[in-house]
């Protein structure tokens, strides 16, 4: 699930790169009444879009894998939240575009700004499911799957709580 996780925040984050561009030509085009700038806003947002809908998707599959392990907090309310943002970005320079440039898309990208970071990724092999968990064990962390507790009450015979 770690493999999922990874591409839901190399997704995401690719997401809002093309954003900020997106969105930064998207304010030139306005200032200046530019229509190559509208187009390339219009070609970075639906980067954007895309990237954000496999980030989506790699969310779902890291909440699916992880809750049966361990307790995640999960991303789609952020994930939408932000989705909504790009998407209102994107209608914006294409409603700018359809009733005043009338230009068509363009796949002149601006490049991705370098990357600062000092971390890399390490590659691994996914270890599987490993073969000392049992059924039982699996169970444990599900909770339909766990049996009703009994409640009985304690014998008169005892004196202490």
């Amino acid at each position: 699930f770690l493999k999922s996780h990874v591409d839901t925040k190399a997704s995401y984050f690719d997401a809002l790169v093309h954003y900020a561009q997106g969105a930064a030509h998207l304010e030139r085009a306005v200032a200046d009444t530019d229509e190559a700038e509208c187009t390339r806003a219009l070609a970075h947002l639906a980067v954007a879009i895309k990237k954000h809908k496999e980030a989506q998707a790699a969310a779902d599959k890291f909440v699916a894998t992880a809750k049966p392990i361990v307790y995640v907090d999960s991303p789609v309310v952020a994930l939408a939240e932000s989705f909504d943002l790009i998407k209102r970005a994107f209608d914006r320079a294409n409603q700018l575009n359809a009733s005043i440039f009338h230009k068509p898309l363009t796949s002149d990208l601006d490049p991705p700004p370098e990357k600062k970071t000092l971390i890399s990724a390490t590659p691994y092999d996914d270890p599987g499911v490993s073969p000392l968990w049992t059924a039982a064990a699996w169970n444990a962390f599900d909770p339909d799957k766990l049996p009703d507790p009994s409640y009985a009450f304690a014998s008169d015979s005892r004196d202490c709580c």
